[in-house]
């Protein structure tokens, strides 16, 4: 159903910035940030009635923030929608953008 939502695209990108041996993710630059996603997300977890959701993506090294910014704003919006869904965050290790900030 999420597929319908997103125009047949995945709801996960399919691309991610890391070669990590277990993962079947290609290795590559993923596309642009899509920072309409938040929004997307939550009206989607909304309308489906979702009750538990597991929020997850892969590694963005190529973003200031690891992808973090975005990651907070989807929560904030699925509260926002769904006050009472339990939400699980499987989130990067955001490591790159640690290192690269100063804060690792």
């Amino acid at each position: 159903m999420l597929g319908r939502r997103y125009g047949h695209r995945h709801d996960t990108r399919e691309v991610c910035t890391r070669a990590c041996r277990f993962c079947a993710v290609k290795t590559g630059r993923p596309p642009a940030t899509d920072l309409d996603e938040p929004r997307r997300v939550a009206e989607a977890i909304r309308e489906l009635n979702i009750r538990y959701v597991v929020l997850t993506s892969v590694d963005r090294d190529d973003l200031d923030d690891g992808g973090a910014s975005i990651f907070a704003e989807t929560i904030r919006r699925t509260r926002a929608e769904s006050a009472a869904v339990r939400i699980e965050v499987l989130i990067p290790d955001l490591r790159e953008a640690c290192r690269l900030s100063g804060r690792w």
